[in-house]
């Protein structure tokens, strides 16, 4: 049973060369005892590997919709059901993605951070 006083988000990475920085991010995250869940798409992998977003978060990595490891297949719903908020950084693109499907089925506060140079 979770925790009821813990604070948890959803951080969801897109791609783009920020990505890298959400290590910092999460480490940052994790050190003010936020519980962090972390997503991203296929590109955003290409800038910072899921070993470390899992050594960093202490939780699983998703990048798939319909991944087997998430009840009924259907992450983009069951990853988002005890999170207070969800932030997605960097935002690239709005794509068909786990970030994005999240995104659209989250009906509570979320942060969107916009990727610009």
């Amino acid at each position: 049973m979770n925790d009821p006083t813990k604070k948890r988000i959803l951080l969801g990475l897109t791609g783009g060369i920020a990505a890298y920085k959400a290590a910092e991010l999460l480490r940052l995250l994790k050190q003010e005892e936020i519980d962090v869940q972390v997503v991203l798409t296929e590109a955003a992998s290409r800038f910072v590997g899921e070993a470390t977003l899992q050594a960093l978060s202490g939780n699983p990595v998703y990048s798939d919709l319909w991944d087997s490891r998430i009840n009924n297949n259907m992450a983009h719903i069951e990853l988002s059901r005890d999170r207070g908020a969800i932030v997605i950084a960097p935002l690239q693109t709005l794509s068909q993605s786990l970030p994005m499907a999240l995104q659209m089925i989250y009906f509570r506060p979320y942060v969107l951070h916009a990727n610009v140079h």
